[in-house]
C-alpha cells in the first residue's frame, strides 16, 4: 500500500470534527481496511497494529524506544530551537506534528547544498516504512 494513502487518511481523520465525527472516523478507517483487504492482504495485520500505534502484539514486547523528551530533542534540533521552546510550543499545540509543522515552516533546507539527479524517486510503501519501524525496536 503507498504510505501516502495512509497519511491521506489520517490526514483526513485529523481535519474530521463535530457531531458526526465517530462515524466519519470510522469510515475513512474502513476505507483504509477495504483497500488493504482487496490490495494488499498481507500488509492488513500491519495496518491495523499502524492505527493503534503498536508495532506489533503486547506478548512481542516492541517499541521504538523513542520517548517524547527524546522526540523534543530531535525537532529542536531539526527546528533550530531549544527543547524548552518546543516543549512550550506542545504546551499550546497539544501535539507534537503540529509543533514540527510550525517549526518546518521557520527552517530552510539544505537542497540547495545537494547535487540534483535526475533518477526517479521511489515512493514510499507501507511495508518499507512499517518494517523500517521494526527494525528500530529490534536494535
Amino acid at each position: 500500500m503507498p504510505f501516502s494513502f495512509l497519511v491521506k487518511a489520517l490526514q483526513l481523520i485529523e481535519q474530521t470534527e463535530g457531531k458526526n465525527s465517530r462515524t466519519l472516523i470510522i469510515e475513512i478507517m474502513t476505507n483504509v481496511f477495504r483497500s488493504a483487504l482487496v490490495n494488499f492482504p498481507s500488509e492488513l495485520p500491519d495496518i491495523y497494529y499502524f492505527f493503534i500505534v503498536k508495532l506489533a502484539p503486547d506478548f512481542e514486547a516492541m517499541e521504538t524506544g523513542v520517548g517524547h523528551e527524546l522526540s523534543v530533542k530531535a525537532i529542536a534540533k531539526a527546528c533550530g530551537k531549544t527543547a524548552k521552546e518546543i516543549r512550550d510550543l506542545y504546551k499550546d499545540e497539544g501535539d507534537l506534528g503540529a509543533v514540527v509543522q510550525k517549526g518546518k515552516s521557520t527552517t530552510g533546507t539544505l537542497g540547495g547544498f545537494f547535487k540534483k539527479t535526475t533518477a526517479v524517486k521511489k515512493h514510499l510503501t507501507f511495508h518499507h516504512v512499517f518494517s523500517e519501524f521494526r527494525k528500530i525496536a529490534r536494535t
